[in-house]
């Protein structure tokens, strides 16, 4: 580590509590949470300074059955449980189990703590089959982090992938709502999302992702405001603690960044 850089690091740790928004556990081939790659992740969360971790396990190709959506949803709940005080847990759910999913948000949210839901490709957020599940968590003032990508150069391999105009149609429908587009650094059009999400106030984003392009954090804070502007790795730990460390923000919208200050309570 060169002197520079440990000055940027040690200024980055300084900002804390640093609330990670976006992470997850995985499973093993038998379909238990896989305890090897949980304990690397708080290894990582040792040496960078993460004091509160938000967990899920979504099923990332294709539906899932609602056995394997509780499967998930119970391996979070297990990792929450060895690491109390750090690990906070997503609801991972499939809409399109229309029967079992809200009685799937009920359990996680009301019996097991969890502090929001997670949504992935299998729908696009403003599909009504989505509303019932936004509605119970607006009910329960819980935030609802989905998956999201805005491709412009490729073919989409998920069509069914959220962009901002899928965010910007559910924030209209439900303006009560909390959304988390995830990920405006896990490709594509980052500009685009950021900028079409700007005039909802009650859609934040995530800065992980493995694209660390320059200005990209500091785009997302000057059009949304630090308050929406979430920390997060979804796996990618050096990306996204180097655009922290280099991103060219007051330090007062650092910490608002690092500490989820618009979120935090939810954590306790």
């Amino acid at each position: 580590m060169t002197k520079a850089f440990k000055q940027r690091f040690d200024d980055y740790m300084a900002c804390g509590p640093i609330i990670n928004w976006h992470e997850h556990v995985w499973a093993t081939p038998e379909g238990d949470l896989d305890e090897y790659l949980l304990n690397d992740l708080m290894l990582y969360a040792d040496i960078l300074g993460y004091s509160k971790i938000v967990l899920s396990m979504p099923v990332i190709k294709g539906h899932c059955d609602t056995a394997q959506m509780r499967k998930h949803n119970d391996n979070v709940y297990n990792a929450i449980q060895k690491y109390p005080g750090r690990l906070y847990g997503l609801c991972y759910l499939d809409p399109g189990l229309t029967v079992d999913a809200p009685k799937e948000l009920k359990r996680c949210l009301d019996d097991l703590g969890f502090v929001g839901i997670k949504l992935y490709n299998q729908y696009t957020l403003d599909n009504p089959v989505q509303d019932e599940l936004i509605k119970q968590c607006t009910k329960r003032s819980k935030p609802i982090l989905m998956h999201a990508g805005k491709l412009n150069m490729f073919a989409d391999g998920q069509p069914f992938a959220s962009h901002g105009t899928h965010f910007a149609n559910a924030a209209r429908k439900h303006p009560d709502a909390t959304f988390i587009l995830a990920h405006i650094g896990g490709g594509g059009d980052w500009n685009w999302q950021v900028k079409s999400i700007a005039p909802f106030d009650n859609i934040l984003t995530d800065m992980s992702g493995s694209i660390h392009d320059t200005g990209m954090v500091e785009y997302a804070v000057r059009m949304l405001g630090a308050e929406r502007v979430l920390f997060g790795t979804d796996g990618s730990h050096a990306s996204c603690v180097g655009k922290m460390c280099y991103a060219k923000l007051t330090r007062d919208d650092k910490e608002t960044v690092l500490k989820g200050t618009r979120l935090a309570s939810l954590l306790i």
